[in-house]
C-alpha cells in the first residue's frame, strides 16, 4: 500500500487533466484514512472543491463529488470528529439516494450509523445499520455487509444484549474468513476481541486481539494499531494484569499522539487512569 501512496503522490505533481487530478486526490485520501487521516481529509476536501467548482460549477463531476464526500466523512470520523462527520453525511444523504449507486448509498448509511454509535445514539445507529444491510442484501458487497454487521454487534454490546452481540460477531467473523482484506481483518478481529472480552472469554478475546495487532503492524496501519493496542490493554486490565496492560496502553498513547487523534488519546488515557486508580 505504501508504494501505491508514493506512486499517487508523484502522479499528483504532474497530472494535468482536472478529472484525473480529482481521482488521484480521492484515491490518496481513501488510502490515507487509517494512517494519516488529517492528510487524507485535506486531499478529500481539495477533491470535493475541484469536483464542484470551476468547469464543474453547474454540473459537478459526479464520481469526484461522491468520493470526495465519502473521504471527508471517513477521515473526520477517523480523527474522532464524529459530529462533523455525521453532519456532512446527513447533509449529503439525499444526493447519494439520487445518484443510483446502491453501494455508495449503503456506505454512507454505514458512516451515519457509525457516527451515531460513537455519539451514543444507539437507536439511530441501529436504524441506519439495518438500512445499509437491506441494500447490501441486494448487491455483492461482503466487506460493507461485514462492517454493518459489526456495527450492529456493537450496538447490542453497548445496550447490554451480550447474546445477540456475540451471535452477530460470529456472523461477521464468518464473512471475514472468506475475504482477503487486511484492513477489514484488523477491524473485525479487534471488534471480536472487544466483544468476547466484554463477555468474559479472555482467552478468545486475546487471540483475536493479538492477531489483529500482528496484521496492523505488518501493513503499517498505525491508526488501526492504536485502537487494537487499547483493546489488548483493556483485556489485560480486566484480568488484573496491570503491568502488561500499561505496556499496550502506553504504546497506543504514543501512536495516537503521533497521528494527532485526540479521541484515541483520550480513550487510552482513561484506560491508564483506571489502572492507577486500582493500584
Amino acid at each position: 500500500m505504501q508504494n501505491r501512496i508514493i506512486e499517487l503522490q508523484e502522479k499528483l505533481k504532474t497530472v494535468a487533466a482536472c478529472t484525473e487530478k480529482i481521482d488521484v486526490l480521492n484515491d490518496l485520501a481513501w488510502l490515507l484514512r487509517d494512517t494519516t487521516p488529517k492528510q487524507g481529509l485535506a486531499y478529500g476536501k481539495e477533491a470535493l472543491q475541484l469536483a464542484t467548482s470551476g468547469d464543474f460549477s453547474s454540473q459537478p463531476y459526479r464520481r469526484g463529488k461522491i468520493q470526495g464526500i465519502r473521504n471527508m466523512v471517513a477521515c473526520h470520523a477517523k480523527l474522532g470528529k464524529y459530529g462533523a462527520s455525521l453532519a456532512q453525511a446527513l447533509e449529503n444523504l439525499s444526493f447519494f439516494a439520487q445518484v443510483d449507486e446502491p453501494y455508495s448509498l449503503a456506505q454512507m448509511l454505514f458512516f451515519i450509523g457509525n457516527n451515531y454509535y460513537f455519539l451514543a445514539n444507539y437507536s439511530e445507529a441501529l436504524n441506519y445499520f439495518f438500512q445499509g444491510l437491506k441494500l447490501t442484501a441486494q448487491i455483492e458487497a461482503k466487506q460493507l455487509e461485514m462492517g454493518l454487521l459489526d456495527g450492529v454487534a456493537f450496538v447490542y454490546l453497548q445496550t447490554g444484549n451480550l447474546t445477540k452481540a456475540t451471535e452477530t460477531c460470529r456472523q461477521t467473523l464468518k464473512i471475514c474468513e472468506s475475504l482477503d482484506s487486511p484492513r477489514h481483518q484488523i477491524t473485525v478481529y479487534n471488534n471480536a476481541a472487544l466483544i468476547f472480552g466484554e463477555a468474559g472469554d479472555y482467552t478468545t478475546a486475546l487471540q483475536y486481539g493479538l492477531t489483529s495487532l500482528q496484521i496492523a503492524r505488518h501493513h503499517h496501519l498505525g491508526r488501526l494499531e492504536a485502537d487494537v493496542l487499547d483493546t489488548i490493554g483493556s483485556i489485560y486490565s480486566r484480568q488484573h494484569n496491570y503491568q502488561r496492560a500499561l505496556t499496550y496502553f502506553e504504546r497506543g498513547l504514543q501512536l495516537a499522539r503521533q497521528m494527532g487523534v485526540r479521541s484515541a488519546e483520550m480513550i487510552v488515557l482513561l484506560g491508564i487512569g483506571r489502572i492507577y486508580h486500582q493500584l
